[in-house]
């Protein structure tokens, strides 16, 4: 019988699995100068799938994360998917890890952080 502790670190261990999958996949579509046709993308839905992604991160350097998606509806754009999909993902993890550097320097405003 698992354990609920077990349960959530197998829960995180597959979100940071997914992603590394996503950060890889998008870097070597780069590194091999791979031109995906775009294809409309909502840009709230990829922010909510990659949300789940980022809360690892964000617990480990005791930053919180907020994703606010205002106004009804789709907000489409026409776009390489995964290309988007890696690019928000480093911004937020370029974000997470600023964050966390600015918090141990005293020079932190306008981010919440918990600890």
């Amino acid at each position: 019988m698992r354990s609920p502790s077990g349960d959530q670190s197998l829960t995180v261990a597959l979100r940071q699995l997914s992603l590394i999958e996503t950060q890889v996949r998008g870097m070597l579509s780069l590194g091999r100068g791979e031109r995906r046709p775009p294809t409309l993308c909502d840009v709230r839905k990829l922010a909510g799938d990659v949300e789940p992604l980022l809360h690892p991160s964000c617990e480990h350097v005791g930053v919180a994360l907020s994703v606010e998606s205002e106004g009804a509806g789709e907000l489409l754009v026409l776009a390489d998917v995964e290309g988007l999909r890696a690019a928000v993902l480093n911004l937020a993890l370029n974000a997470i890890e600023a964050a966390e550097a600015a918090e141990r320097c005293g020079s932190l405003s306008g981010v919440t952080t918990h600890r």
